[in-house]
């Protein structure tokens, strides 16, 4: 590896080096701006529900990794880490999927029903 280095660098020619940094570093940016996660909070109320989950391209539509938790208003919150990105997800109570009861875009899932979309930046 050591000497694939020097080879580039040798016969890099002068001036070349700069460019080459530049494109280093918009990549390490790109990649950098993909890694990114930002804490989401979801909320639903339902108040005679036993359980709220959430479910989406962000957790793979396994609903069980996460779970809101119930506060005695009859609302269920939980905030989770999510890639920046666009993202479908929908909700899970009591064993029925549910759109967010907030105002979404929607996308037609192929299943007979619709899913939320939610962008993070």
């Amino acid at each position: 590896m050591r000497i694939r280095k020097n080879m580039f660098n040798k016969f890099n020619k002068k001036g070349d080096s700069a460019k080459d940094s530049r494109v280093q570093g918009t990549i390490k940016r790109s990649l950098s701006k993909e890694l990114l996660e930002k804490e989401i909070e979801f909320s639903f109320y339902a108040p005679f529900a036993s359980s709220v989950e959430v479910a989406g391209t962000f957790n793979n539509w396994n609903p069980s990794l996460f779970r809101l938790k119930r506060y005695g208003d009859g609302s269920w919150k939980g905030a989770v880490n999510i890639k920046t990105g666009r993202h479908e997800y929908r909700f899970l109570i009591d064993g029925r999927w549910e759109n967010d009861q907030k105002e979404c875009e929607l996308v037609y899932n192929g299943m007979g029903s619709y899913n939320c979309v939610l962008t993070v930046e």
